[in-house]
């Protein structure tokens, strides 16, 4: 996997300096976009450098209620995963061709793919890889019932649905696979089941969420995701230090 080469086109000292200016930005409450345009203008970040502040850099309180919901893999048992099928799957596949990753400071694993469901820009090969790697690890747990919701503007939704139905039989998975007009909607109004999704959306409205993708990855792989709460929480301490 492309690692420290890629990673110094987005992590450097400028960087580092824009997430401390674009946090205290929307900690004032200035707007997302223009705290982006701001701070990302002043040290001409590139396109991946403000993807991850818009999506990885969330207000605290917001980012620890997130970090509440988190389900841990023991607690998972017998319980019923209701999964953001495409939210799972491009960020796996943005690991796969080695887009940059990284967990945001509400501790969820983010991609800087941008693609936006639209996996037909991908190789068959690696779609197929993504959805191996996936039910490899979906068996080894104790789940009572494995839902996944695939959005129906997405076209192929309802092949591929068809397909993830075939590999829930084959292996042995209690579940299904549905074709919905929005998977949010049904994710959000599910009375039960944990949620599988890095979604801010769909993690804001649901009380248990489980980060699937970043699970099945160090599952196979031995990941080193740079850390953005890591980054804030030094970043504080130094400035503490300073002051004291």
């Amino acid at each position: 996997m492309i690692k420290m080469t890629y990673n110094k086109l987005i992590i450097n000292e400028d960087f580092e300096s824009s997430v401390a200016d674009y946090l205290y930005l929307i900690e004032k409450r200035y707007s997302r976009k223009s705290s982006l345009k701001i701070v990302g203008d002043r040290y001409r970040l590139n396109s991946d450098q403000r993807s991850v502040l818009q999506r990885g850099v969330i207000k605290r309180k917001i980012a620890l209620e997130r970090e509440r919901k988190f389900v841990k893999e023991e607690n998972l048992f017998f319980n019923c995963l209701i999964i953001d099928c495409y939210n799972v799957l491009i960020t796996i596949i943005s690991y796969l061709t080695g887009k940059f990753l990284y967990i945001s400071n509400d501790g969820f694993l983010r991609d800087t793919s941008e693609t936006h469901s639209n996996i037909k820009k991908f190789n068959l090969n690696t779609v197929v890889k993504a959805f191996y790697l996936i039910f490899e690890y979906l068996k080894e747990l104790d789940l009572s019932e494995v839902i996944f919701f695939l959005d129906s503007p997405v076209s192929n939704s309802v092949k591929l649905s068809n397909k993830i139905n075939i590999l829930l039989e084959i292996n042995n998975l209690d579940g299904y696979a549905q074709v919905v007009k929005s998977a949010d909607h049904y994710i959000i109004n599910a009375s039960d089941g944990i949620a599988a999704t890095s979604d801010s959306v769909v993690i804001d409205k649901k009380m248990e969420v489980f980060d699937l993708a970043c699970h099945v990855l160090k599952y196979h792989y031995e990941p080193d995701f740079f850390n953005l709460k890591n980054l804030i929480d030094n970043n504080e301490k130094k400035y503490s230090e300073l002051i004291l």
